[in-house]
C-alpha cells in the first residue's frame, strides 16, 4: 500500500510541475481557440462599415463631375469594391496621406467624408474593437486560472488525504501519534514525496504541531487539517469569520470588565460593612468584658 501511495505521489508531483511550466502555452491555446467566434463578428461589423463608408465615397467622391474623368480617383473610388479596398487602405493607414490630399485639394466635401470615417472607424472603432476583445480575453484568463486552481487543489486535497493515510497507517486504532513518532513518520519516502508535492517545509509543519498538538500527542486528523488551513491563503469569508469572533471575544471582553468592576465595588462596600461590624463587635466584647468585671466584683465575698 505504501509503494503504491509512493507512485501516486510521484505522478502528482509529475502533472504539477508539467502544469505549472506549460500553465501560459495552455492560457494562449485556449484563448486562440475560443478568439475566433469574437474575431469573426468583429470582421462583420468591420466590413459593414467599409461596405458603407465604400458606397458613401463612390457617391461622394467617384460620381463627383470634377473626377469624373481622374484615372486615378476612378481607380481608387470608381465602383463599390474599389472603394470599399481604399477605406481599407485608409483604416489601416497605408499611404492614406496620398490617397487623401490630392482628393481633398479638389473637393471641400471630401474633406468632411475622410475625417468622419478616420475619426469614427480609426479611431473609434478600432478602439472598441480592441477593448472587446481585450475584455473578453482577461474574462477568459481568468475563468482559466480558476480552473487550474481548482484543479490544484483537488490535487492537494488528494495528497492531503493521502499523507493521512500514510500516518493513520503508522497510528494505532485511536489515531493519535506521539510527537517523536509523527516526527519519525513524516522521514518515511512517502510522505516526504507527499509533502515535497504540497511544498511544505518543515518550519511549517513545526508551527502546526505547536498550534494543534498537545504536549506529548498529537491527532492525525488534526495535524492534517491544521496543515492544511495553514498553507491555504485567507480568504474573505474566513477573515469575516475571523472578525466575528474578534468582535464577540471583545464584547465578552467588556462585560467582563464591567463586572469586574460591578465586584470590585461590591467588594469595596463588603470591606466597608466588615469594617463597621468590626467595631461593633469591639465595643460588644468591651461591654461583655465590664459585665463580666462587675458580675465578679458583685459575686466576691
Amino acid at each position: 500500500r505504501l509503494a503504491r501511495l509512493g507512485r501516486l505521489a510521484r505522478v502528482v508531483r509529475r502533472v504539477g510541475h508539467l502544469r505549472s511550466s506549460a500553465g501560459q502555452l495552455w492560457i494562449l491555446y485556449v484563448g486562440i481557440s475560443d478568439w475566433w467566434r469574437t474575431l469573426f463578428w468583429v470582421f462583420v461589423v468591420l466590413g459593414m462599415v467599409l461596405f458603407i463608408c465604400g458606397l458613401a465615397g463612390v457617391v461622394i467622391i467617384g460620381k463627383e463631375p470634377v473626377f469624373l474623368f481622374d484615372d486615378a480617383v476612378q481607380d481608387q473610388f470608381g465602383d463599390s469594391p474599389r472603394a470599399m479596398f481604399t477605406m481599407l487602405q485608409l483604416y489601416t493607414g497605408d499611404s492614406w496621406g496620398l490617397i487623401t490630399r490630392p482628393i481633398m485639394r479638389r473637393s471641400r466635401g471630401s474633406i468632411a467624408f475622410f475625417f468622419a470615417f478616420m475619426g469614427f472607424a480609426v479611431l473609434v472603432l478600432s478602439n472598441v474593437m480592441v477593448a472587446v476583445v481585450v475584455q473578453y480575453t482577461m474574462a477568459r484568463c481568468r475563468d482559466t486560472f480558476e480552473e487550474m486552481r481548482q484543479e490544484a487543489l483537488r490535487e492537494a486535497n488528494q495528497a492531503y488525504g493521502e499523507l493521512e493515510e500514510v500516518l493513520r497507517f503508522l497510528a494505532p486504532a485511536s489515531g493519535e501519534l506521539l510527537i517523536e513518532d509523527l516526527w519519525t513518520g513524516l522521514q518515511e519516502p512517502t510522505a516526504v514525496s507527499l509533502l515535497r508535492v504540497l511544498s511544505v517545509t518543515p518550519k511549517e509543519v513545526e508551527t502546526t504541531i505547536n498550534l494543534v498538538g498537545g504536549k506529548s500527542r498529537i491527532a492525525v486528523g488534526a495535524f492534517c487539517h491544521g496543515l492544511r488551513k495553514l498553507r491555504e491563503r485567507a480568504r474573505g469569508k474566513d477573515v469575516l469569520h475571523v472578525l466575528k469572533h474578534v468582535r464577540e471575544a471583545q464584547a465578552k471582553a467588556r462585560r467582563l470588565a464591567e463586572r469586574s468592576e460591578f465586584l470590585a465595588a461590591e467588594a469595596f462596600q463588603l470591606q466597608s460593612d466588615i469594617a463597621v461590624v468590626h467595631k461593633d463587635m469591639c465595643r460588644v466584647l468591651h461591654v461583655c468584658s465590664n459585665v463580666i468585671a462587675l458580675v465578679q466584683r458583685m459575686c466576691t465575698p
